[in-house]
């Protein structure tokens, strides 16, 4: 047993003190009594208190006597060492990735780790350094070189499990940071995974338990006349044979319901045909549930397939058709005369081509206009110069880009239109909307220009093409849990929000470059809403388990260490302060007792 403040013995000099109130004489004053009864008592209680006489037994004396001893020894922290050394300075890495969600025994193993590493803080020595790391998709310091256990309890339980994926291993480089501070420094990994430990003193905590688990790790979906066909990926991860039933959903309608039988580690693939074209998303679910509920559901949002269509009215831009062909979903049709032009397209782009009459429908792309035009009027050309982007959706991703022009259109920007592009501080390039219809202005000739060599060209080009047909050709629509979201906003919008699946809305700031949304923790389906003048567009994402690195759990439960050391939750030992404390107010209250009735 060590003690921590062996300077309170001092306090043992109350044991003496309390032994001599008991042997010196107490005075008397003389009173008049009715009886002479209690003189035979009143003789002893005078040989008691004779001042020096030889101690007599007590029974309050033997219980102040022991209160005290147990006071003094409260006072010094007494810890008692179980095997080993006592003072430990830890390190504890909890592991809060989506696998650790798996049942163990009542609970689940996070909590479980909480259980375990709430039981090593307490068994620790009073001054002990506690460090905790939290280790999800990236390893996190939680608190660090604490001497209060308290503390590091409080943020031990306020550690929040996700549904990322993660390795563990990823913390192992703090671990040694830290540890190269105090070569004393130990440390316990609680997780279900293997931890390489080699050149680290500690151990790790592998948590596991039977359990059955059957997953979800793939949706895919393709389009038809007779509506839309699903494959759906189900894997029995579990070491004996599974039966379990495959829900489809439209959104929120039930479709189909298949029953399918697994082998021990079996995969199936599941077929599903004829869903309604106008689905935005597609659930497929299993119903029973196992160890790990969070792998049974699986979402994809279902993408619009009809192409953009795109006419080139162009004696020959090679640019351009290079960044039509670079976007998925475009239809690009090439003209060199706009006449007798029958169809319906959802983009025009006229290249130095200035049509009588315009389009009544689709937006409309003009590329160094000769001449004036419905929507804008030319006034000659002028001398190029040195051109800059100027701040907006079109130009994001475009900051401190520069180029050069021999020369470009003077253009009369129109009162609807905001300009993007400028050269010699006049404007080279402007967009907007009249009455309904999209309107873009790039007012010089590409090839007169070093415009298109610049890296960022195709990036503004996708930006323009997207604002004017309202598309977005690139954006990813399938996440991981724990991944962030790409935003590509689609024109100049005044506000967007994401809705998560639970319902909860949060504001995204509009300042470009849009930073991604990171919040991804839940799985399901996140609603991005655009607003702009009134209007609001909606793009849907799904978000789902990892579970091809998060879903086989079905480990064994087990404890290794290094050769460096010994097991950290058997060479701790037990603080007895609050024994001693609990003690004390034991013998208090017998005193008491003692004194009531006697003894």
């Amino acid at each position: 047993m060590r003690l921590l403040y062996p300077a309170a013995l001092f306090f043992l000099i109350s044991i003496p003190v309390i032994i001599a109130m008991y042997i010196l004489k107490q005075k008397f004053e003389e009173r008049k009594i009715s009886s002479l009864y209690l003189w035979n008592q009143v003789i002893k209680d005078i040989d008691v208190n004779t001042p020096w006489q030889r101690l007599k037994s007590s029974l309050p004396l033997i219980l102040q006597i022991i209160l005290a001893l147990l006071l003094t020894l409260a006072l010094t922290d007494p810890f008692l060492l179980i095997k080993g050394r006592g003072e430990q300075n830890i390190i504890i890495v909890i592991d809060t990735t989506g696998s650790m969600k798996a049942a163990y025994e009542d609970s689940t193993k996070f909590e479980e780790g909480i259980k375990r590493a709430e039981k090593l803080i307490r068994s620790l020595r009073t001054g002990s350094k506690i460090t905790l790391i939290s280790s999800g998709s990236k390893p996190r310091i939680e608190i660090s070189l604490s001497e209060n256990k308290e503390d590091a309890i409080n943020k031990l339980k306020n550690i929040k499990i996700t549904n990322a994926a993660g390795d563990i291993n990823d913390s192992l480089s703090l671990v040694k940071s830290i540890s190269k501070q105090d070569k004393g420094y130990r440390s316990i990994f609680f997780t279900d995974k293997n931890v390489d430990i080699k050149g680290i003193n500690g151990e790790v905590q592998v948590l596991n338990s039977y359990s059955e688990n059957v997953s979800l790790d793939y949706i895919s979906h393709s389009k038809s006349e007779s509506g839309i066909n699903a494959i759906i990926r189900i894997n029995n991860r579990s070491s004996n044979s599974q039966k379990r039933e495959v829900a489809l959903y439209a959104e929120e309608k039930l479709f189909f319901l298949k029953d399918v039988e697994l082998k021990p580690k079996e995969v199936k693939t599941i077929y599903f045909a004829g869903l309604p074209n106008y689905t935005k998303y597609l659930h497929g679910e299993i119903s029973k549930k196992d160890s790990l509920n969070e792998d049974n559901s699986i979402y994809e949002v279902v993408k619009s397939t009809k192409g953009q269509k795109v006419l080139l009215v162009s004696e020959r831009n090679v640019f351009i058709e290079k960044v039509l062909a670079s976007l998925n979903n475009i239809e690009l049709y090439k003209t060199n005369s706009f006449e007798n032009i029958m169809d319906k397209y959802d983009l025009y782009i006229f290249d130095g081509v200035s049509p009588k009459a315009l389009p009544k429908e689709g937006a409309v792309l003009f590329l160094n206009p000769p001449e004036d035009s419905e929507s804008f009027k030319v006034n000659g050309d002028i001398d190029g110069g040195l051109g800059e982007a100027v701040k907006s959706s079109i130009t994001k991703y475009m900051e401190n880009v520069h180029f050069t022009v021999s020369k470009f259109k003077n253009i009369e920007v129109p009162y609807w239109a905001s300009v993007f592009l400028k050269v010699n501080n006049k404007p080279a390039g402007f967009v907007g909307e009249l009455k309904g219809q999209k309107t873009g202005v790039l007012a010089f000739d590409l090839h007169s220009s070093d415009f298109p060599l610049i890296s960022e060209f195709p990036i503004f080009m996708h930006n323009l093409i997207s604002y004017l047909t309202d598309f977005d050709f690139q954006t990813k629509s399938s996440y991981k849990s724990g991944e962030s979201i790409t935003i590509n906003s689609i024109g100049d919008i005044e506000k967007l929000s994401m809705k998560s699946p639970s319902g909860s809305s949060k504001d995204i700031e509009v300042k470009y470059p849009i930073k991604p949304y990171e919040n991804t923790d839940e799985i399901g389906i996140y609603r991005l809403t655009q607003s702009f003048k009134g209007d609001e567009t909606e793009r849907l994402f799904a978000v789902n388990f990892p579970s091809e690195k998060e879903s086989d759990i079905d480990t064994e439960d087990k404890t290794f260490n290094n050769a460096e050391s010994n097991s950290i939750l058997n060479s701790s030992g037990i603080n007895l302060k609050s024994f001693l404390v609990t003690a004390a107010l034991l013998i208090l209250m017998a005193e008491w007792m003692v004194y009531v009735y006697g003894y």
